[in-house]
């Protein structure tokens, strides 16, 4: 009765590492990725950087030209030709206070008038006597519009969807700091539960072997989100240009995939030196 016993209290025992186990992995890796995505996705200043590599100037070339091509068919009524009408230093202008407008952080917005304005500026100050003839004629028929040339800019470039993104940007910066403080309390009261009944070479086993899973599971996990780009045509993906963003962020999940590799590794050697022998 008393074997029976012991081997029913270290099956019980093993069956609370494993929940211990996985509760770590699932905490963890939400963490580490909230924390992440509010420095690199969500921080204007590394995705003005991330716009300026190869691939992002290219993603961006293509995002902007398409909304100035808009704003072409808007003032003129068409587009007469089939080649980018700005060059890579406007749209980069362009880009950033975009980016600007939308990422970091700031409060709920309402207004994209002001942003208009600023497009408007950058347009006007961009387009000179040496840039594409039909963007110098598109910039004509935008000022001849007077006033009304601000909402033309609010229609061509989407500013509505701009100010939308803007908000999620905010509300998921928001849930996001609630939740890792409640993830990170939760992962100490379990530290704390699993001390009174576990050494601490025990402890530091568990942890760390939950911390080699969690650096496979980023791995996995954001090699293949890096992958859709280029298995899939995303660009066709228009509601608030998350086609783009998504391009744009399959280099920083590439990023995430050599955090996550770190993170196997860093583990490993604690979870060996722990092992029961």
């Amino acid at each position: 009765m008393a074997e029976t016993t012991r081997s029913e209290l270290r099956r019980l025992d093993a069956e609370q590492n494993r929940t211990y186990k996985r509760s770590f992995v699932a905490t963890i890796f939400v963490v580490v990725s909230l924390i992440l995505f509010s420095f690199t996705l969500m921080n204007p200043s590394f995705m003005k950087g991330i716009t300026r590599t190869s691939n992002g100037q290219a993603v961006i070339d293509a995002q902007i030209n398409a909304k100035f091509d808009r704003l072409a068919v808007l003032v003129n009524g068409k587009k007469n030709s089939s080649s980018n009408l700005l060059t890579s230093n406007q749209t980069q202008v362009l880009s950033d206070e975009l980016i600007d407008y939308t990422l970091g952080i700031h409060w709920f917005k309402t207004d994209n008038a002001s942003l208009a304005n600023e497009i408007y500026s950058t347009l006007n100050k961009e387009i000179d006597s040496n840039s594409d003839t039909e963007a110098q004629s598109v910039m004509k028929a935008l000022k001849k519009q007077g006033d009304s040339s601000v909402y033309t800019i609010i229609s061509a470039f989407d500013l509505a969807d701009v100010t939308q993104q803007a908000n999620l940007v905010t509300m998921f910066l928001i849930i996001n700091t609630v939740l890792v403080i409640v993830l990170i309390l939760s992962l100490i009261s379990t530290l704390m539960e699993m001390r009174e009944k576990l050494r601490l070479k025990a402890i530091i086993h568990e942890v760390t072997g939950a911390g080699m899973w969690t650096g496979a599971l980023m791995i996995t996990i954001y090699v293949i989100l890096a992958m859709i780009p280029l298995i899939f045509n995303v660009e066709s993906i228009t509601l608030l240009d998350f086609g783009y963003w998504l391009k744009l962020a399959s280099s920083v999940f590439l990023e995430y995939v050599m955090f996550g590799a770190i993170i196997f590794v860093i583990n490993t050697i604690p979870w060996q030196i722990t092992s029961t022998k």
